[in-house]
């Protein structure tokens, strides 16, 4: 259904010199100013009229609305010629009270804490809190043993593991029990994992988190338990990329495996590929960039899930730059 809405503001009551029995004709919107698509909304689809002032008393006061169809679309583009749709109009008058929804109290134009204020110390540039991550490397003097299990058969290239064209990225993809049994795998610590380089660059903050599923199928991402095995930036060269993991995992033998890659990046001209192999609903990634902005219209909202305010105590504060 669309809508068709006639704002109409009736402010004061009508006119001073007239006598008894006299009646005052005010004039608003006309047929012919409506009927013009080229002129913008707030004239005339919405504008002040003037009317008596209110030193003198009226038995009544009627308003007219005549209601027709606009054969060129109404000003701004917001009528609609007559057709199959139902119309709605609506007219609103309006009383100055002096409560709080009345345009008629007076209320600063800042508030501070709020409350009025004469004066305040703010500052015009934002202000940032830097975070400083730590992170654990190992130094490997010697191996004594490494047995090596290769899972898959590359068959092409993959941008998608470290999508390197976007600032931030998640990639997820499942390993099952029989892939890594058919590979050689058996039970117990997993302490790196490697992948094929076809071309490289450099990878901020990457971390790399495995988790144990049973009978897993990919519905958007999973965010169920995981054991972060690596944090760390990550310098990817082409050719077999090892990564030591911080944190051994230990494999079952019989769950499936979900690895979980997520990552930074601050050079958009990187093209980086991975050898992979295509298999269906077997992995799945997302990405973007952090550099966002909203921007309002007329009432616009966003809608904040009430479970973000689950640890605030009393007070949020919100900036706007």
């Amino acid at each position: 259904m669309k809508y068709v809405f006639t704002f109409l503001f009736l402010a004061g009551c009508l006119m001073g010199s007239a006598n008894p029995g006299d009646t005052t004709v005010v004039q608003t919107f006309t047929f012919e100013e409506q009927n013009n698509p080229n002129t913008a909304y707030d004239s005339p689809g919405r504008r002040w009229f003037t009317f008596p002032d209110d030193n003198t008393s009226y038995r009544k006061v009627l308003m007219y609305h005549k209601l027709k169809c606009f054969e060129d679309g109404g000003a701004g583009g917001l009528a609609f010629p007559c057709g199959e749709w139902d119309y709605l109009t609506y007219n609103y008058l309006f009383e100055h009270t002096g409560e709080l929804d009345s345009t008629a109290l007076q209320h600063p134009f800042y508030l501070l804490d709020n409350q009025d204020f004469e004066s305040a110390d703010l500052i015009e540039t934002p202000r940032y809190n830097f975070l400083t991550l730590q992170y654990d490397a190992l130094d490997i003097q010697a191996i004594a043993n490494i047995n090596d299990y290769q899972v898959g058969s590359a068959d092409g290239d993959s941008p998608n593991v470290f999508k390197a064209d976007e600032t931030q990225h998640r990639y997820q993809a499942i390993y099952t029990a029989a892939e890594l049994a058919n590979a050689g795998l058996s039970a117990g610590d997993i302490n790196r994992i490697s992948f094929p380089v076809v071309s490289g660059g450099v990878m901020d903050f990457v971390r790399v988190k495995l988790g144990a599923r049973t009978g897993f199928s990919f519905n958007g991402f999973d965010n169920g338990t995981f054991t972060t095995v690596f944090e760390g930036d990550l310098t990817l060269t082409p050719g077999n990329q090892t990564i030591d993991l911080t944190t051994a995992f230990n494999w079952d033998g019989v769950s499936d495996i979900l690895v979980d890659i997520s990552s930074l990046n601050s050079d958009l001209a990187q093209n980086i590929l991975i050898d992979a192999e295509s298999s269906l609903n077997q992995a799945i990634a997302s990405g973007g960039s952090n550099e966002s902005f909203m921007r309002f219209n007329w009432n616009d909202e966003i809608k904040v899930p009430a479970s973000v305010f689950s640890t605030i105590d009393d007070a949020v504060t919100i900036s706007f730059w």
